[in-house]
């Protein structure tokens, strides 16, 4: 497994993974950032897979909640983007590990 520009994980040349935290998963939606990430992983990918790590999602982040599950039915939807949770740093290790093996 390496990682590159393009995103934040190659498990292999076929399988891209952006792992966003759930408050960069926010931060990157208010700014409008994650919408261009989300179509390099695609366009650039095989197997893009989006990990998002943490719990909470829709409390207290100044977001309308149907903002954020807009957001996530895009992806899975319109970019046919698997999505992943996990709980914490040490679950997406484990997520990760399992991917490459």
């Amino acid at each position: 497994m390496i990682s590159n520009q393009l995103t934040d994980y190659v498990i292999d040349s076929d399988c891209g993974i952006e792992r966003k935290t759930i408050n960069d998963f926010i931060i990157s939606i208010k700014n409008k950032r994650v919408f261009n990430q989300i179509n390099n992983l695609v366009v650039n990918f095989k197997h893009p897979l989006i990990i998002l790590e943490g719990g909470g999602i829709y409390l207290n982040r100044g977001l309308n909640p149907n903002m954020i599950r807009g957001v996530i039915l895009w992806m899975s939807i319109n970019k046919r983007l698997p999505i992943i949770r996990t709980r914490n740093k040490k679950d997406t290790v484990s997520m990760l590990y399992l991917l490459a093996k």
